[in-house]
């Protein structure tokens, strides 16, 4: 039955009067052998590495180092946090992990990671990109602008297709870089929603970290949005706009600052997001009030 179901694939290696046919696939040469036997196809079948080997010409030999098992580097008691909502993949890294001197900590959603996050400090971080709830993408920007876990290393492994999941940027998420923090400004990188994704280290240190919640609860504790944004009328033009605002920080002080937004564009020419950029001038408003209160005071004494 297998032969008779192939005579379409015989008779599409016939017409392409090649003398080989190459496959990837180890289990398939057999196969491929008794199609071509079958159907007298006067052609042979070889494997792909078979071809590339054959096809290398070494001008003199190249000593090869063997490389000993006792040579392998082994880890020394780091803990790895392998985060995965497959329990065949966490049994997979974790004994693989352990195999090789390392100690492991399973964690089966975003959930249960960052509370052994909070509890344990792992040396490093295995990191799949699709799970139940919030996704690994959201817990790895959380990694990177929270304080005292943003150093640790993370190693992403998912068996993901970008073709499957073409609202998920893989290109931004691979290249995207961290925020300046040592810049004198407040920096944030807000979605279509307003929702908060990036912040810089000035940021978290006067507003609180603020990565997945909305502007304007974090800047001015509103459950709307405010009547004018410069982030929205950024996302409707693509243009750069400011405003100058006043907003709270989370020690509830107000604090005055210029606002400039920018487009980052992402695939298809589109806005992925816009970066907003705020800088404190809560000192020189108060000097300007006492230049101001002064002028008054010499004015009524005159």
């Amino acid at each position: 039955r297998r032969i008779d179901v192939a005579k379409v694939k015989a008779e599409q290696l016939k017409r392409t009067e090649a003398q080989i046919v190459a496959t990837a696939c180890h289990n398939c040469v057999d196969a491929l052998s008794d199609l071509i036997k079958y159907y007298k196809l006067d052609m042979k079948v070889k494997v792909v590495s078979e071809l590339v080997s054959e096809a290398m010409v070494m001008e003199k030999r190249v000593p090869l180092k063997v490389i000993r098992a006792e040579e392998i580097v082994r880890g020394k008691g780091e803990k790895i946090l392998v985060i995965d909502d497959e329990p065949d993949v966490i049994t997979f890294l974790t004994t693989l992990f352990e195999d090789h001197g390392y100690r492991t900590i399973p964690a089966y959603s975003v959930d249960e990671a960052l509370k052994k996050l909070a509890s344990d400090k792992p040396d490093m971080i295995t990191l799949d990109i699709l799970m139940p709830g919030k996704t690994g993408i959201k817990l790895y920007h959380e990694l990177r602008t929270t304080k005292n876990i943003m150093d640790i290393p993370v190693i992403i492994i998912t068996g993901v297709n970008p073709v499957d999941y073409p609202q998920i940027d893989f290109r931004k998420f691979i290249y995207e870089r961290s925020l300046p923090h040592e810049v004198p400004c407040y920096i944030s990188v807000q979605d279509p929603d307003l929702i908060i994704q990036q912040v810089n280290r000035r940021f978290r240190e006067d507003f609180g970290n603020g990565v997945g919640h909305p502007c304007f609860e974090i800047y001015k504790h509103r459950k709307d949005r405010c009547p004018t944004c410069p982030v929205a009328m950024t996302f409707e033009d693509g243009m750069v706009h400011s405003s100058e605002e006043t907003v709270q920080s989370h020690h509830g002080e107000p604090i005055s600052v210029v606002v400039y937004t920018a487009p980052l564009m992402a695939q298809g020419n589109k806005i992925g997001a816009v970066m907003e950029m705020s800088t404190n001038i809560s000192e020189m408003k108060n000097l300007q009030a006492k230049l101001v209160h002064h002028c008054h005071h010499r004015a009524r004494q005159t």
